[in-house]
């Protein structure tokens, strides 16, 4: 096999084939990370190719190409993840990701990942998973957790060149639902303030119910609380 006459990154195999090399940062080990592009036509379009893989290099969108699964890679990111945040939250991110999003999308290799794929994933979570309660469905929050976690775990990815974009910066994850709020009615209210009469707690309850705690206007009781 003969090399082109560029001889800086092009081999030529055949008639109207060649394979471009690009040179990447080595590895954490020291070693040469080299990777080839096949081109069937021209030495020109080879040199075009060559020229667009170098252009993308120096702008930061060749990351070069790697076989991690997403798996893999939110599990190492959980251990790196571990000593930098409380071990709450660090319960949470590991429940979050280990619960739903490495058993549907783990098997993926990393660099294939999408938003499509998320997306899809979103919505399986919503018409299919179970909720909590008896009878109910996932609800939107706990699948935008799922969703912030992610897109912190594949941003790191980012940061370290594995990943050129963050996929999940793409989708549209549900938005979390707001607590629904219910308003004491009248027995209510006369129950919660005769269990705090008398303690210290009074007073809060009293300032509670005349400053955001609303109650029906039939409440008497309440409505002689606010004309003090």
């Amino acid at each position: 096999m003969a090399r082109s006459s560029e001889r800086d990154g092009i081999l030529k195999v055949g008639p109207q084939y060649y394979r471009v090399f690009i040179e990447l940062p080595p590895k954490a080990d020291g070693r040469r990370r080299r990777e080839s592009h096949t081109v069937r036509g021209s030495l020109e379009e080879a040199k075009a190719k060559r020229s667009q893989l170098l252009a993308d290099r120096s702008r930061g969108e060749y990351v070069g190409r790697s076989d991690q699964r997403l798996g893999d890679y939110l599990v190492s990111w959980l251990a790196w993840k571990r000593p930098r945040v409380s071990g709450r939250t660090w319960q949470r991110y590991t429940s979050l990701l280990e619960g739903s999003v490495i058993p549907a999308l783990g098997r993926l290799q990393l660099q294939d990942l999408t938003a499509q794929h998320l997306d899809d994933f979103y919505a399986n979570c919503l018409l299919k998973e179970p909720g909590q309660r008896k009878n109910s469905k996932l609800s939107a929050t706990t699948v935008h957790h799922r969703h912030v976690a992610l897109k912190m775990a594949l941003k790191r990815a980012v940061e370290q060149g594995i990943l050129v974009k963050n996929p999940a910066d793409f989708t549209s994850p549900p938005r979390p639902g707001r607590p629904q709020m219910r308003v004491l009615n009248e027995a209510e209210v006369t129950t919660l303030l005769g269990a705090l009469q008398g303690t210290p707690a009074e007073l809060v309850g009293y300032l509670g119910l005349m400053m955001g705690a609303r109650v029906s206007a039939s409440c008497s009781r309440c409505a002689g609380v606010t004309s003090t």
